[in-house]
């Protein structure tokens, strides 16, 4: 089971988010999309969806706290009010908060948006008199961003290639969108739309391969979301709804996003070779899928609107041929769900009275608590296989995250000797673990642990290497950015590297492998269309 989100960041620590992968139902809504170019072609569009739940952040003292941006070692940034009103940034890393003040004279206020994961920083500060200026922040040294002859700038989001994304007003008042990239600036307006300020000016997410995605306003006031590939836009609306926003794309294409339907409900959606799928619980107000087994089973949670707040309840799900079973442990508020082998047992977490998250296993209807002995105040699994053999993840009393193998009832941290950062990715039947890793100097790493010992997976002379799926032969698939910025698939079977391209596709991402050596991915063709 190849799993491209670390969940340990969704249950465990202060900040967190759920991540979960929506599977496209039989009943389901097309998407409506409208390319626009020079040559105005149509295009067929995929996508996936990767829905987000939010879990509070408080920076120690603040009246405000908004966290706005994070990257795949689990930094967060955002901004924060103090009791004077004044707004400055932080960074939240590893349960630690460092305050961000761009150190100019006449400066009034910081305000981070985004980081990468090498640990630049994007955002905009505020000078006398109100004026915006966007600033990159890269191992202690600020850059400011300002494009040229703009009345204001602000930068809103940085890619893994140092590729910013963001907007600025004109001399007019107008707001246009702009990408910053190799010193270059280079005015995004979607054709057609309102040139409104805080409309037209909203970005919020590029890719490693410089896709864009945002949103829109048009002469009517309606919002519509847009990707922007290689010069060609495209409309994203889903059918029906009053409203359609995208918020962020990953290296593969999969994108996030929202609509509005006819009620005024917002919802979060999947979007997948044209197809929009909305998975909702009957009675439910929020339901977000977490896992998939080889099986087909779904695993999720979802919020009723029983509980004695506005907020209602949570709960896990389980869904089978299109069956949902609610699956709560008795007493406690709410329960997700992270993972289910082939044999039905299912992992996840539970948040007690007293708010202390546990981690649990459900086998043959029985709950059983399961809590890291070092652990805090939270404990989370992330995966299981069919030998009974978790991974999870715990805080302890420093705000440290661990991650860690459970086999029978024995715990083994999974930390890479020296590394900033180690997280599990995926494990085999064998026991055998591949994830990745932060090094001292910001670079991602692969790796495979196997009985104990840890080997670094770097495809030669690649800036970044992720390994994604192993089967149970130890076959190992991922993906690499070569030196030129290009994304490949790659196969590594005893020691040997196999790049992994398909013809007529510029991008390749091996995703998985079963054991018959049988590899799925996705590849890309120039004009965005993804197999």
């Amino acid at each position: 089971m190849n799993r491209t989100i670390r969940s340990i960041r969704s249950t465990v620590g202060k900040a967190f988010i759920l991540w979960a992968v929506a599977l496209t139902f039989p009943v389901s809504p097309t998407v409506a999309v409208d390319h626009q170019a020079s040559g105005g072609a149509e295009q067929q569009r995929q996508s996936h969806h990767d829905e987000l739940t939010f879990t509070q952040i408080d920076v120690p003292g603040a009246t405000l706290t908004r966290a706005q941006g994070i990257n795949d070692r689990g930094q967060i940034v955002g901004p924060f009010a103090d009791a004077d009103g004044v707004l400055h940034g932080f960074l939240l890393d590893k349960g630690v908060f460092t305050q961000i003040d761009v150190d100019v004279p006449g400066v009034t206020s910081t305000e981070p948006f985004g980081i990468n994961n090498r640990g630049q920083i994007v955002g905009y500060f505020l000078e006398a008199g109100g004026i915006a200026h966007g600033f990159l922040l890269n191992d202690g040294t600020l850059t400011q961003i300002d494009f040229p002859s703009a009345a204001q700038t602000i930068a809103l989001g940085i890619n893994n290639r140092g590729q910013i994304v963001g907007s600025f007003s004109d001399t007019g008042g107008a707001v246009h969108n702009f990408l910053f990239d190799k010193g270059a600036f280079i005015q995004i307006d979607f054709p057609g739309g309102a040139p409104l300020p805080m409309d037209a000016g909203n970005i919020i997410g590029i890719n490693d391969r410089g896709q864009i995605v945002s949103q829109f306003r048009d002469a009517r006031g309606t919002l519509h979301g847009f990707l922007l590939d290689d010069g060609v836009f495209t409309t994203i609306d889903v059918p029906g709804a009053t409203g359609t926003g995208i918020s962020g794309i990953n290296h593969i294409g999969q994108m996030i996003g929202v609509y509005v339907d006819s009620d005024g409900t917002p919802h979060g959606f999947l979007l997948d070779q044209g197809v929009v799928t909305t998975i909702d619980v009957a009675g439910a107000t929020v339901t977000i899928p977490f896992g998939i087994n080889n099986r087909g089973e779904i695993v999720g949670t979802y919020v009723d609107a029983q509980g004695p707040t506005p907020g209602g309840f949570t709960h896990g799900f389980l869904l089978d041929d299109d069956v949902f079973t609610t699956i709560d442990v008795p007493g406690p508020s709410e329960t997700e769900l992270a993972g289910i082998n082939n044999r039905g047992q299912i992992a996840g977490v539970y948040r007690d009275a007293e708010g202390i998250t546990h981690g649990f296993l459900l086998d043959k209807g029985t709950f059983s608590t399961i809590d890291a002995p070092d652990a805090a105040s939270e404990t989370a699994l992330l995966d299981i296989n069919n030998r009974g053999q978790i991974l999870g993840g715990f805080v302890d009393a420093a705000g440290t995250v661990t991650y860690f193998l459970l086999d029978d009832s024995v715990l083994t941290p999974i930390e890479f000797p020296g590394a900033l950062l180690t997280f599990p990715f995926d494990i085999n039947n064998r026991g055998q673990i591949v994830g990745g890793y932060i090094d001292a100097g910001g670079t991602e790493h692969g790796f495979l642990l196997d009985k104990g010992t840890f080997t670094t997976i770097d495809v030669p002379d690649a800036l970044m290497t992720q390994v994604l799926g192993i089967n149970n032969r130890g076959q190992i698939v991922g993906t690499y950015l070569d030196a030129g910025g290009t994304q490949h698939g790659v196969l590594v079977d005893k020691g040997t590297f196999t790049t992994i391209d398909v013809p007529g596709f510029p991008a390749t991402t091996a995703l998985d492998i079963n054991d018959r050596g049988q590899i799925v991915g996705a590849s890309f063709r120039p004009s965005g269309d993804v197999q």
